[in-house]
C-alpha cells in the first residue's frame, strides 16, 4: 500500500513540476519593422501555416503580402513602401492581428488598433525650405501630394485624414522662414478628406474649395491623391534645369507656358517625331505649367501640370 500511495505521490511531483506546454497563441513578437535600402523588414513569430502583411499600402489584401519563414517560427516579409506613414496588420491564418513588437498604433475604427510604419524621413516627407513660398490647396507632386498651410505664430501643425486614420501626430509638417508649413504624403488614387490640426485645433484647409460634410456634420477638406499628372511628360534633367516632353503628333506649334514667368510668356519647344520638347534652367522650387498647340491651350491638357525643380 505504501508502494502505491508513494508512486502516486511521486507521479503528481512530476507532472506538477513539468514545463508547461508552449502557447499557442500567434501573438508573439520579433521586431518591428526595419527599413533599410531593399525595403522595410516585417518580423513576426508564432505557429501558424501561413502569415501575411495587409496594410493601407496593399489596399488590405490578404494576397499580396506573403511573408516566409526564415527559421523555427520566425516569418519575414520585405516590402518596398513610399515614404509616409503606413497602417498594417498582420493575418496568422485567416486571425487579423497588430503587430506585437510595434508600440506604433492608430485606432482601427471597429474598436482594435492597426500598427503604424513610417518610412522615409519622418511622417511623410517635408517640401524643402524655400521651395514652398505660399499656402495653396493640395497639389501633386514627385512623390505624393503636396499639402500646405501658412501660421507663422503656430508651434505645430499635422494633417489628419481618412488616409492616416485621422492621427494627429502620424503626419506632422515642418515649418520654413516663411511661416508656411508643408508635407509631401503619398496617397493612394481616390478621393481622401483631411483636416489640419493646429496646436490641437482642428480646421478645414483655408486654401482649398472642396469641402463635404461628414455623416456627423463636420466639414472635411477633400484631396485626390494618384500619381503625379506631369510623371510621364516631364522630368528633371541636371541640377537646376527641367526637361519638358509631350507627345503631339500632327502639331506646327507647341510652347510652354509656365508660373515661372507669372505666365507671361511662352517658350518655343523641338519637335523630334511626334514628341516636343525643351529644357530650360529653373530656380528650384515647384512650379505649374501648361502645353499649348497651334494656340490651343487645352488640346494637350486640360489642367495645370506640376514640376518641382531641385
Amino acid at each position: 500500500m505504501k508502494s502505491k500511495l508513494y508512486f502516486a505521490c511521486l507521479s503528481l511531483l512530476l507532472f506538477a513540476c513539468a514545463p508547461l506546454p508552449k502557447e499557442s497563441s500567434l501573438a508573439s513578437g520579433a521586431s518591428g519593422p526595419v527599413t533599410g535600402k531593399n525595403g522595410t523588414v516585417f518580423s513576426f513569430t508564432g505557429r501558424a501555416s501561413k502569415v501575411l502583411v495587409a496594410g493601407s499600402f496593399n489596399g488590405w489584401s490578404q494576397d499580396a503580402n506573403p511573408m516566409r519563414k526564415s527559421g523555427g517560427d520566425r516569418w519575414e516579409a520585405i516590402i518596398k513602401l513610399p515614404a509616409g506613414s503606413h497602417q498594417y496588420k498582420f493575418v496568422a491564418d485567416g486571425a487579423w492581428m497588430a503587430d506585437p513588437a510595434n508600440p506604433e498604433t492608430a485606432d482601427d475604427g471597429v474598436g482594435g488598433v492597426n500598427s503604424v510604419v513610417i518610412v522615409g524621413a519622418g511622417a511623410g516627407s517635408a517640401a524643402p525650405a524655400g521651395k514652398v513660398s505660399a499656402a495653396k490647396a493640395p497639389e501633386k507632386v514627385r512623390g505624393g501630394v503636396l499639402f500646405s498651410y501658412s501660421n507663422p505664430s503656430a508651434g505645430k501643425v499635422a494633417v489628419a485624414g481618412s488616409f492616416n486614420n485621422w492621427s494627429q501626430d502620424a503626419n506632422v509638417m515642418r515649418k520654413n522662414a516663411a511661416g508656411i508649413w508643408s508635407a509631401v504624403l503619398p496617397l493612394g488614387s481616390g478621393e481622401h478628406q483631411y483636416k489640419f490640426v493646429v496646436d490641437g485645433n482642428w480646421i478645414t484647409d483655408p486654401s482649398n474649395s472642396k469641402i463635404v460634410t461628414d455623416p456627423d456634420g463636420n466639414e472635411n477638406s477633400v484631396v485626390s491623391g494618384g500619381p503625379a499628372p506631369s510623371s510621364s511628360s516631364s522630368s528633371q534633367g541636371k541640377p537646376g534645369a527641367a526637361l519638358f516632353e509631350v507627345e503631339a503628333p500632327g502639331a506646327n506649334k507647341v510652347e510652354v507656358y509656365g508660373s515661372w514667368n507669372g505666365w507671361s510668356g511662352g517658350t518655343g519647344m523641338k519637335q523630334s517625331g511626334a514628341k516636343w520638347y525643351t529644357e530650360m534652367k529653373l530656380s528650384p522650387g515647384i512650379y505649374e505649367y501648361k502645353f499649348m498647340q497651334d494656340g490651343d491651350w487645352d488640346a494637350l491638357n486640360k489642367d495645370n501640370r506640376i514640376i518641382e525643380v531641385e
